[in-house]
């Protein structure tokens, strides 16, 4: 049985995916972990942006609140620190190379989602380039 904060986690991903899609980036997979396993963690969203050609790891973060305090929405940026992208970076330049991409463009992409839940609200912002 998945944890309250697992079962957010997801709803979060499901939500920054079909956002990332409807903004017509393709699909490549979800909770991409390396044969190292947890070791180094796991990239919540792999993408390709054809536009700029070039593959899009996306780390989502979902923070849960009761109200908004004034017209801020007080987004989770703090959440992703420099250690967790250096290891992402390990993971994406593995994925890369497993798909025979190792030459690939690629990006680091955050999407922070704030749910309120008296209103039962959801803001999306996507950071492109987070490093």
């Amino acid at each position: 049985m998945k944890t309250e904060r697992r079962q957010i986690g997801d709803w979060g991903e499901s939500l920054a995916r079909k956002h990332l899609e409807a903004k017509g980036y393709i699909y490549h997979a979800s909770n991409y972990i390396n044969p190292r396993g947890m070791a180094l963690g796991e990239i919540d969203i792999i993408l390709y942006d054809a536009t700029k050609e070039c593959y899009v790891f996306v780390e989502v973060k979902t923070k849960t609140i009761e109200h908004l305090v004034g017209d801020s929405v007080p987004f989770p940026f703090e959440q992703i620190t420099h250690h967790k992208l250096k290891r992402l970076t390990k993971i994406a330049t593995y994925y890369l190379q497993n798909q025979g991409q190792a030459a690939a463009q690629y990006r680091f992409d955050g999407v922070f989602i704030v749910h309120v839940t008296t209103t039962n609200q959801a803001y999306i912002k996507h950071v492109p380039h987070l490093f």
